[in-house]
């Protein structure tokens, strides 16, 4: 019986294997840059989310532009794209 268990974990191990060999699976080909969104409760003021999406872009080695402004139920969502 120990045989047969060994035999199957390679048979197991084997079929991962092959998977990463044959170059199979999705890959992303010119994907969107990155962006970042943030909530804004009423009242604060959206400079302190221009700081914030210019760290997060900088990582990218982008600046990050505001975007569109949706307003929520009780509060408005800010979106920005690094470019």
């Amino acid at each position: 019986m120990p045989s047969l268990a060994r035999s199957i974990a390679v048979l197991l191990l084997l079929s991962g294997c092959s998977s990463l060999f044959a170059g199979g699976g999705t890959k992303l080909i010119n994907p969107p840059p990155p962006g970042v969104s943030y909530r804004l409760d009423p009242g604060e003021d959206a400079s302190s989310t221009d700081r914030k999406a210019q760290d997060y872009c900088a990582r990218y080695g982008e600046t990050a532009k505001r975007g569109e402004s949706s307003p929520a139920a009780d509060s408005t969502i800010v979106q920005y794209s690094c470019s």
